[in-house]
This record gives C-alpha cells, structure tokens and sequence, in this order.
C-alpha cells in the first residue's frame, strides 16, 4: 500500500487493516482493490518484476510467487461472500478467540503451523470458499 502512495484520508482504514479482527465495509473495499492490484502484479515473475511492489518484496521462487498470490486472490474472494457467510465466518472468528482465553484471563498457547486455533478455523473456511469460487470460474 505504501508502494501506491498512502492517502491521508485513509490513514485510519490502512491502521484497521493491520491490526482488527474485523474490519468495515470501507476498509474491506480498500483491502480488496489492495488485493487485486496484487494479484494482477503476480502473474508471473517478470510481472512481479517490473511491479512497483517489486522494491518491497521479492520472491526466491516461481512457487512461492504462485502461493502468494493464490493468497491475496482469497482474501479478494473472502471479502465479496455472503453477508450470512460473513457472519457465519465471524461467529467461528468469535467463538473460537473466546475458547483461546484461559480461566486466567490470558492466552492459551497453541503450537503448530498456526498461531491459534482461530487462524486455522478461517483458515479452512476461507479455502473451503475460495476453492468453490475457483471452481465456478473452472479455474
């Protein structure tokens, strides 16, 4: 985003961006196009290359370009589902950051390739959707 020139106007929607669980309609529309013009940069490396984004990140393989981008394509995805999805996504989010408090009112650690049973959660929901959004497009 910094690569595209930070508006100040929307200082407080890129802060929303990195640091709520769950972010408005706004700041949604801000991470989607955010999202896109990713995507649309990582068609292939020398794409990615001649992107602006290319001074702030670079990719050591093909593979890892790919996997990127098939991630920025699902958060794009995840932002345009259903309300009742979103909200179906939200009470997982919800549910699942409550079991993650200990009686003591700290975090319960969780080990693995996930930080919480949370991520992992959406994780999995958000893969579930994108793969029959992928499918649709017989991507």
């Amino acid at each position: 985003m910094v690569a595209d020139s930070v508006d100040v106007d929307r200082l407080l929607l890129y802060w929303s961006i990195f640091y709520d669980i769950f972010i408005d309609k706004e700041t949604a529309a801000l991470l989607r196009k955010q999202c896109h013009k990713l995507v649309e940069s990582a068609i292939d490396v020398a794409t990615w290359d001649t992107s602006v984004y290319a001074h702030f990140i670079k990719f050591a393989t093909v593979e890892t370009l790919n996997e990127t981008r098939r991630h920025w394509l699902s958060y794009a995805e995840t932002l345009v589902l259903s309300n009742a999805r979103q909200k179906q996504l939200k009470e997982i989010v919800s549910d699942e950051n409550e079991k993650s408090i200990g009686a003591d009112g700290g975090e319960k650690s969780v080990s693995g390739p996930f930080s919480s049973s949370v991520e992992l959660q959406v994780y999995v929901a958000i893969n579930k959707d994108l793969r029959s959004v992928l499918e649709d497009w017989n991507y």
